[in-house]
C-alpha cells in the first residue's frame, strides 16, 4: 500500500513508510476491493469517453461545411467539448491514488449524472428551427448501461443514478420548450423515455449481480482464516505481493496484524519469483518465531489457509516509526538517539548471536511504540531479508538470483552493495550507523536521486560529518562512533550490535534521555493513542525503498 495523506487523525505505520489517514475511509456496504474496482472502472470509462469525444470533435470539424462551422461550434459542439473536459477531469482524478475510494465513487456518480445531462442536451436541445428526435436511442443508453458494469456501486445508488440519467431526457425537452420549441405530447415524451427506461432496467440488473459478487468477496474475506481463530477487521496495507489486515482474536479479542500472501497475487510472477517470495515470507515468519527479544516484533501464528493463502499473525503496534518521527518532529537529541540505538542493538544482538543478519535496517523498519505504561519502546520489524551467515551464499543465490542485490540503497553497507559473500553482523552495524546519522541530522548519509549513484557513494565516498549537516555541535564521542559505524572496511567498525551497545553506554558526555523526558515528549506530541499498524511494503521514493537492483 501506498500514497501520502495528511498526517492528522489516525496513523497507520508501514514497513516502507508511514501513511497518515484523516479519519477512516469507510467502505460502506461494498467491500474495499469492489470500491477499488469502481476506481479503476471510472478511470477506464472516462479515458475511453475522452478519446472517443476527442476523435468525434476532430472528425466533426473536418466534415462540417466551413460556412456552418461557427453555428455548430456555438451549439452542440460546445456541449461536446464540455463532456470532453468533464471526462478528462474525471480521468485525472481517478488516476490519483490519494483519493479515498468512497470519496472518488461519489465524484464518479456526479460525473455520471453531468455526462448524461450533457448527452441529453446535445440531442434534445437542437437549433430553434429543428425538431428534437423523440423515438430515438442515443449514446445515453450506452452511458446508462455501462456504468454499473464497469464501475460498481450499491444497488440503491445504481437504481437512483439510472433513473436520474433517464430523467435528463424530459429535462432537456423542457429546456427546449423554454427556448420556444413546441413541447411534445405526453405519449411522445413516454415514447422518447421508454428506451432509456429499458436501459435503466438492464443497469439495475447489472448492479444487482455486482452486489452479489461483492457479498461473495466479503464472505470469502471472513473465511480467510480457515481455523476460525481470528476475525478480520479491515485491510490496512497492500504491497506488490501481499497485504496486511487488522484482526482480532475471536475469543481473547486481542488485536493483531495478519500479513497474507494469496496465490492470485503471485499469478503474474514467474515460478522462480513465486518461489522466492514465498521463501522470504516463510523465512521472516520462522525468524521472528525464533527470536525472543522484547525489542523484536512478536509473532503469534503462521500457516496456510484452505484457499492456499500464506499468512502469519503478529502483534499490532501503537506508535510511529523512526522515518515519520524525524520527518514530522525533526532531528532528535543525542540522548534520545542513544536510547533508541541501544534498544535496536538489543534486538539485533540476539539475531547476531544466532548467526542472523537483518540486511534491511532503516528508519521505516524501526517502530517507536507505546507498550503498556512505557513509551519510546523500540520494536524492530521486517526480517524478510534476514540471512544466516553460514548458509548465506546458498540462500542468496536461491532467493535473489544471480547478479542482484536486495536491500534499501540509502542504508546499504558497501559489502552488501557489492553483493559480496562476506555480509555479516557488521553490515547491520553500518545500516545502524546510517539510521543514527538520520536521527541526528534529519538527513540521509548520501542523498543521491539515482539508485546506482547512491550505492556507489556507500561503496566509495567518505560521508560528511553529522555536525556539519546539522550546523550545531554533536557530542564528539557520539559523532565519532557514528562515523566508525560508517567505515567502508568492516574491520574498522564495531564488530557486532553487542559491541556497539557497549560503546554507546560508555559515552559519558551525552546528557541521558530519561523516562520522564520520554513521557513529556509523548504527552506533548502524541497525546492520544494513535493506533499504528504494521503493513506490507508500498512504493516509496528511491532512497527509502527496499529494492532489487541488477548489478
Amino acid at each position: 500500500m501506498h500514497e501520502t495523506l495528511p498526517p492528522q487523525g489516525k496513523r497507520f505505520c508501514q514497513h516502507q513508510g508511514v501513511v497518515g489517514e484523516q479519519g477512516k475511509c469507510d467502505a460502506g456496504e461494498l467491500d474495499t476491493a469492489v470500491l477499488e474496482q469502481a476506481r479503476s472502472g471510472f478511470r477506464v470509462l472516462s479515458g475511453v469517453f475522452t478519446g472517443v469525444l476527442a476523435l468525434a470533435l476532430v472528425i466533426g470539424f473536418l466534415l462540417n461545411d466551413p460556412h456552418v462551422a461557427a453555428e455548430v461550434a456555438s451549439a452542440a459542439m460546445i456541449r461536446q467539448v464540455f463532456l470532453l473536459l468533464l471526462s478528462l477531469g474525471m480521468f485525472v482524478i481517478a488516476s490519483r491514488r490519494s483519493f479515498c475510494p468512497r470519496a472518488l465513487a461519489r465524484i464518479g456518480h456526479g460525473y455520471q449524472l453531468l455526462g448524461a445531462l450533457a448527452i441529453s442536451l446535445s440531442i434534445y436541445l437542437p437549433a430553434p428551427d429543428m425538431h428534437p428526435p423523440l423515438s430515438h436511442l442515443s449514446w445515453l443508453g450506452v452511458w446508462i448501461v455501462v456504468f454499473p458494469l464497469v464501475a460498481p456501486s450499491r444497488l440503491r445508488v445504481a437504481i437512483g443514478l439510472s433513473l436520474a440519467c433517464t430523467a435528463t431526457v424530459p429535462l432537456a425537452m423542457a429546456i427546449t420548450w423554454l427556448r420556444g420549441a413546441p413541447f411534445p405530447g405526453a405519449l411522445e415524451v413516454f415514447a422518447a423515455i421508454l428506451p432509456y427506461l429499458f436501459c435503466a432496467g438492464i443497469a439495475v440488473v447489472s448492479a444487482s449481480l455486482v452486489n452479489r459478487l461483492s457479498t461473495g468477496i466479503s464472505d470469502a474475506r471472513e473465511q480467510l482464516m480457515s481455523m476460525g481463530t481470528y476475525e478480520l477487521v479491515e485491510r490496512i496495507g497492500v504491497g506488490g505481493m501481499g497485504e496486511v489486515w487488522h484482526a482480532e482474536h475471536r475469543l481473547l479479542r486481542r488485536p493483531a496484524a495478519i500479513k497474507v500472501i494469496r496465490q492470485q497475487q503471485l499469478e503474474g510472477a514467474t515460478p522462480p519469483e513465486r518461489q522466492a517470495v514465498i521463501a522470504r515470507f516463510e523465512r521472516e515468519a520462522t525468524t521472528l518465531a525464533s527470536l525472543r527479544s522484547p525489542h523484536t516484533v512478536d509473532l503469534y501464528d503462521f500457516g496456510r489457509t484452505a484457499d492456499g493463502a500464506f499468512y502469519y499473525v503478529m502483534e499490532l503496534l501503537e506508535g510511529l516509526d523512526l522515518e515519520r518521527l524525524v520527518r514530522e518532529h525533526g532531528p532528535l537529541p543525542a540522548g534520545r538517539v542513544i536510547s533508541i540505538l541501544l534498544q535496536v542493538c538489543a534486538s539485533l544482538a540476539e539475531a547476531h548471536t544466532r548467526g542472523m543478519v537483518h540486511r534491511d535496517l532503516k528508519p521505516a523498519n524501526v517502530m517507536l511504540c507505546r507498550m503498556g505504561l512505557e513509551v519510546d519502546f523500540v520494536k524492530v520489524l521486517d526480517f524478510g531479508l534476514v540471512s544466516t551467515v553460514q548458509t548465506k551464499r546458498q540462500a542468496d543465490v536461491k532467493l535473489t538470483g544471480e547478479n542482484t542485490i536486495l536491500g534499501t540503497p540509502a542504508y546499504m553497507s558497501p559489502e552488501q552493495a557489492r553483493a559480496k559473500d562476506s555480509v555479516d553482523a557488521r553490515s547491520d552495524v553500518y545500516s545502524l550507523g546510517c539510521i543514527a546519522y538520520f536521527l541526528l541530522t534529519g538527513r540521509q548519509v548520501f542523498e543521491q536521486g539515482e539508485v546506482l549513484a547512491m550505492i556507489l557513494d556507500h561503496v566509495g565516498t567518505t560521508p560528511e560529518r553529522p555536525s556539519r549537516r546539522l550546523e550545531k555541535p554533536i557530542p564528539e564521542g557520539l559523532e565519532q562512533l557514528v562515523l566508525d559505524c560508517l567505515a567502508k572496511d568492516p574491520a574498522e567498525r564495531p564488530q557486532s550490535a553487542h559491541g556497539l551497545a557497549q560503546r554507546l553506554r560508555a559515552l559519558e558526555e551525552v546528557e541521558p534521555w530519561t523516562e520522564l523526558d520520554a513521557h513529556r515528549w509523548w504527552a506533548v506530541h502524541e497525546p492520544e493513542k494513535a493506533r499504528a499498524k504494521v503493513v506490507a511494503p508500498a512504493p516509496d521514493p528511491v532512497h527509502a525503498t527496499t529494492q532489487l537492483v541488477k548489478v
